[in-house]
């Protein structure tokens, strides 16, 4: 989606908002986003659902977002948002590490084995006679 379109659901969900809510964004970024916006671009969105995926684009999302946290949020709500970012920050980094760690590049994981209850070949238990009685037919048909 364009840059014009996520302007144009913007203003209309800024346009459902309470005056003082929206006010607390500065005077430039919502001239901003009332000049740059596709008047054209005909919305989805449900006054009554707003934030269902069908109505609004990622994109919009994610600019909400923004403003909420720039323009909304107050010191202890950014707090706990920075908190929930570097967790799950941390939690990316140890997986990117579990999984391209250059100590176990080459250690062939349990994966790679085969197992014999799947593998094509059937493998069949010989007992010590029975290698001996194969070993002497090959022999005597010689």
């Amino acid at each position: 989606m364009n840059i014009e379109n996520i302007y144009a659901e913007i203003f209309e969900i800024l346009s459902y908002m309470d005056k003082m809510t929206v006010m607390k964004i500065p005077v430039n970024v919502l001239s901003s986003i009332k000049n740059l916006r596709n008047k054209d671009f005909q919305t989805n969105i449900d006054k009554n659902d707003i934030f269902n995926e069908n109505n609004i684009s990622k994109e919009t999302v994610d600019l909400l977002c923004w403003l909420d946290y720039t323009y909304w949020s107050n010191e202890d709500k950014k707090r706990e948002i920075n908190n929930i970012i570097k967790d799950n920050n941390r939690t990316e980094e140890i997986n990117k590490r579990e999984r391209y760690n250059p100590d176990n590049l080459f250690v062939k994981n349990n994966q790679q084995k085969v197992d014999i209850n799947t593998s094509l070949i059937e493998y069949k238990e010989i007992t010590f006679m029975q290698k001996i009685e194969a070993f002497l037919k090959r022999i005597f048909h010689k």
